[in-house]
């Protein structure tokens, strides 16, 4: 069983992916995602896209290791990428959607979903 869960005091903030043994309820692996504002993740097969403040990830299920991972992406002059909506793939582009929490304009960060390359940040 995957768990998705985060841990937070108002200003800071700890975000945790966990696979448990179904039988037993015992601690397969756990992940650290950095941050609060954990995002809706999806699950692929084997890998799961995971989203925080000012952080995208691809976690492989089977380790618990991140395939490959961007944070720093909060912007504290304009506020983007406080959180992240929503998590698409088409083909091989990973689409991060944040819809700004002060303008509502659209902020995006797109990433090979494969290689991991970071191929842009709109905002």
């Amino acid at each position: 069983m995957l768990v998705y869960h985060c841990d937070t005091d108002g200003e800071d903030g700890v975000s945790i992916i966990e696979l448990l043994d179904r039988k037993t309820g015992e601690s397969i692996f756990w992940s650290h995602i950095p941050g609060f504002n954990l995002g809706q993740p999806i699950v692929v097969g084997e890998k799961s896209h995971v989203t925080t403040i000012g952080f995208v990830g691809k976690i492989d299920l089977l380790t618990g290791n991140y395939d490959w991972q961007y944070d720093d992406l909060y912007d504290h002059q304009i506020g983007s990428f406080n959180s992240f909506d929503s998590i698409s793939i088409i083909n091989d582009t990973v689409k991060f959607i944040s819809e700004h929490y002060m303008t509502k304009t659209i902020d995006k960060v797109l990433v090979a979903n494969k290689s991991g390359k970071l191929l842009q940040i709109l905002k």
